[in-house]
């Protein structure tokens, strides 16, 4: 071989080089572009899939909405909470019975020291009476003696220091009776200091008895209720329950029937749920136009090889487009 044909066969080679790689390179995008598109498709199927499963158009069958319950709250009080409460209920009742007792013996008490006021005003009285009296008296028996020209003789003195001795006697008589009026008064007094003394005391273990039968009113309604509440949840938990094996008992039939259906589709190729027939439509509608992206020969290899254009279709649709792009 002459260098000219050396040189010649070696372009040769090079240039069919360059187109194989090139060829290689538009294939490479078509295969990209084709895997691309398909991923498309597939995307768009489960999107119609999913449109008409979650009942957006059509009538088909669809799960009922899941009850939601609402459960009952309890916020139970400690013991503590319960003794605050009981005696808060009854602090009105005990300072009613406090004011009414300490009012009672106040009145009593007082109607007590007004007698005793009496008793001194009366001992007053009555011992300037008895001092008048004897005063008047002395002043009689002065004059007298003294007009009888006795007023410094024995009588005189004497007539005059048995008038002393009398008054004595008397005031002492009186204060004696006076101080033992005052002093049965003092004695009541003080009795009504204990007799308050003793029903303030007794009130107040009355008061006690109150409040230790409210708290163990309060006690037995708050297990009471933690009861009702605690059976009353426990009546939702079971009711959950049920309703979700029900759900899961109806979602079962309705995938039986959905299969049952999409398999006499299959048979007849048409469906008498205007749902089913809109979404295998959409579905046709979608292969066909990804089909319509691809020439005529890999459009036909694809109705004959690819499983996701066979699987999306029913009969009906699926020889549709094999007579469309397959003769």
């Amino acid at each position: 071989m002459t260098r000219k044909n050396s040189i010649f066969s070696a372009l040769g080679v090079s240039r069919a080089k360059a187109a194989d790689e090139e060829l290689e390179k538009l294939m490479s995008r078509s295969e990209r572009s084709e895997a691309s598109s398909r991923d498309q498709l597939e995307d768009e199927l489960a999107e119609i899939d999913k449109k008409y499963d979650d009942g957006e158009t059509g009538s088909g069958n669809k799960l009922p909405e899941t009850e939601k319950y609402d459960r009952m709250e309890y916020d139970a009080p400690s013991d503590e909470e319960i003794k605050t409460k009981a005696e808060s209920e009854l602090e009105k009742e005990r300072l009613e019975g406090i004011e009414k007792i300490e009012s009672e013996n106040a009145a009593s008490k007082a109607d007590k020291e007004l007698e005793a006021e009496e008793v001194a005003a009366r001992a007053e009285k009555l011992k300037r009476e008895t001092n008048a009296a004897y005063d008047e008296a002395a002043d009689e028996f002065s004059n007298d003696a003294l007009r009888r020209g006795l007023a410094r003789s024995s009588v005189a003195v004497n007539g005059k220091s048995a008038i002393e001795s009398a008054r004595a006697a008397a005031l002492t008589q009186a204060a004696t009776e006076s101080d033992k009026e005052a002093a049965a008064i003092e004695k009541e007094i003080a009795a009504l200091e204990e007799g308050r003394r003793k029903a303030l005391d007794a009130f107040d273990i009355a008061h006690a008895a109150k409040v230790t039968e409210r708290i163990a009113e309060l006690t037995e309604e708050r297990e009471k209720k933690i009861a009702e509440t605690l059976k009353y949840n426990n009546e939702l938990l079971k009711q959950e329950q049920k309703d979700l094996n029900d759900r899961a008992e109806l979602e079962s039939d309705l995938k039986t029937d959905e299969l049952r259906r999409k398999k006499l589709e299959q048979e007849v190729g048409e469906s008498s749920d205007g749902a089913a027939a809109e979404r295998a439509e959409a579905k046709y509608n979608a292969v066909r136009n990804y089909l319509l992206g691809m020439s005529k020969g890999d459009a036909a290899y694809a109705i004959r090889n690819d499983d996701l254009v066979r699987d999306s279709l029913s009969d009906k649709y699926y020889f549709k487009l094999y007579n469309e792009f397959c003769k």
